[in-house]
């Protein structure tokens, strides 16, 4: 390995490093020295790693959207009859649902206005498990004697041949014994059957019909009066946000305008290799650790959270990259941005400030991912139900686990994320390519790299995008692992207060 890319002696330093402020890191003349420098590294290294980006990014891009691309690699009648966990999106709508239909009746809203908003439309091209819980849902909303056609039907489309398919056809048989003769008729092995195929729905089933004051319907129409009430809540707050984020984006508009949010950071010379040779390391880490558990889990062991987290706290020795290669730990940690001139709570309020000032590019990242998947639903057709493994994790996750995941989420993303994409890569790339490109790119490897499918694609971006502008107002990166980190925790503690609270 190349110890010195640029083949300078180590004891000899750069222009800039005889001058670097041993509190900060930060070079005192650097913004007024026009003679940039360019990063370590040769053009060899550099193709290489080139080439060796590009081939880890496309595996584990691939490896990531694979399924939200073309579906589950499970066998369809695994995929098909998994029991609906927390996180299930027919869940979380079904609660939804009927608690603003018990909301509507408090307010005093016309029933027809609620009945617009809250019938479910069954797909007959839907999966058969999925149109038997919307049955369930319709029935508890409109009657059970508006269900009973679409039941039949149902009933009538499925092959009894068919080992899958009768097992739901039992299950219908079980639902319309619950309806037709009561819960109590039911033999308790069948319940059982029922509740662990359908979950919250085999609960809904066994309720519906029964008075509001009846013990197992009362609990779960307060729940779901909770759970609505609790996303109301959240969408109230996120309306809030979005207005104080307008707002600060507004007041980052003028002050740019007026000059006062200069950039700091300066881009290196073109050249060099060493911080996007962290790209590669990251992805060939991250790679191997998805190997190491898979092939854990084929052998039927159970790995451990707190063993999981501690592989992937592993990734965060990429950092110390570039001193294997030969660079000086300071140097690396201005590089990088791992410096605060002015202090570390100002880096942290401006961090606070830019989040905020991007919302409205967030905003406008969701309406473009709606306009995809409108559009990849009415060209590719509609994907399976959607399923959310992380509220799935937080639902059966004790304090512990929870805990691990909240600080992978919090506190592992924005320190080893940006340090390899806004403090490598950025870094490197910035050296070529204008801010907006650059930052676009980045956020698109970015994007891509984490498992939500090419409908996510623009909001992912639109929130990378507003790092890298944080890194590049600042040069400082701890300003973009604030704004990473708050809209984790915001998302992860909203996420956890209206499915679980």
């Amino acid at each position: 390995m190349d110890q010195h890319p640029t083949g300078d002696p180590a004891d000899t330093p750069a222009p800039h490093d005889a001058q670097i402020d041993a509190t900060t890191g930060s070079p005192a003349d650097l913004a007024a020295d026009p003679a940039r420098r360019p990063d370590p590294g040769t053009p060899h290294s550099r193709r290489i790693t080139f080439w060796l980006a590009l081939v880890l990014f496309l595996l584990v891009a691939w490896m990531q959207n694979y399924e939200a691309i073309f579906g589950s690699p499970e066998p369809a009648e695994a995929a098909e009859f998994a029991a609906p966990g927390p996180g299930d999106a027919l869940v979380t709508g079904a609660r939804a649902t009927i608690g603003l239909r018990e909301l509507f009746s408090r307010w005093g809203l016309e029933p027809g206005f609620a009945d617009a908003m809250l019938i479910p439309k069954i797909d007959q091209d839907a999966p058969e498990q999925d149109q038997l819980r919307l049955l369930i849902l319709k029935a508890e909303l409109e009657g059970i004697s508006a269900a009973d056609q679409d039941l039949a039907r149902l009933r009538r489309s499925l092959d009894p041949e068919e080992e899958a398919q009768a097992d739901l056809l039992a299950d219908i048989e079980t639902v319309d014994l619950i309806w037709g003769e009561g819960v109590t008729r039911v033999h308790p092995d069948d319940l059982e059957r029922l509740n662990e195929r359908h979950a919250w729905f085999a609960s809904l089933a066994m309720v519906i019909g029964e008075p509001d004051d009846a013990a197992a319907r009362a609990e779960l129409l307060k729940d779901a009066r909770s759970f609505a009430t609790r996303l109301l809540s959240a969408g109230a707050a996120m309306v809030a946000l979005a207005g104080l984020g307008l707002l600060c984006f507004l007041i980052a508009l003028y002050m740019f305008a007026k000059g006062k949010l200069a950039p700091r950071f300066v881009p290196p010379a073109p050249g060099g290799s060493v911080y996007l040779e962290m790209l590669p390391v990251f992805l060939a880490g991250f790679m191997a650790i998805g190997i190491v558990v898979y092939i854990i889990t084929a052998i039927g062991v159970q790995l451990p959270m707190a063993a999981g987290a501690a592989l992937q706290w592993s990734l965060l020795l990429v950092v110390l990259w570039p001193v294997f290669r030969g660079v000086p730990w300071a140097r690396v940690r201005r590089d990088l941005g791992l410096i605060a001139p002015r202090g570390v709570t100002r880096e942290v309020l401006c961090g606070v400030f830019g989040y905020l000032a991007g919302i409205p590019l967030l905003l406008a990242g969701m309406l473009l991912s709606l306009l995809i998947m409108n559009l990849w639903n009415a060209v590719v057709g509609e994907p399976p139900n959607v399923h959310n493994p992380i509220a799935d994790r937080i639902a059966q996750a004790g304090f512990l686990e929870l805990l691990l995941l909240f600080s992978l989420a919090t506190l592992w993303a924005p320190v080893v994320e940006e340090l390899v994409f806004r403090g490598g890569m950025y870094r490197h790339l910035r050296a070529r390519f204008r801010v907006v490109s650059t930052a676009i790119v980045v956020g698109l490897v970015f994007t891509l790299v984490h498992a939500y499918g090419p409908t996510a694609v623009p909001v992912l971006t639109a929130l990378a995008v507003t790092f890298a502008l944080l890194r590049e107002w600042r040069n400082s990166i701890i300003a973009s692992m604030t704004a990473h980190f708050i809209h984790n925790s915001l998302v992860l503690t909203a996420m956890y207060f209206v499915l679980f609270s």
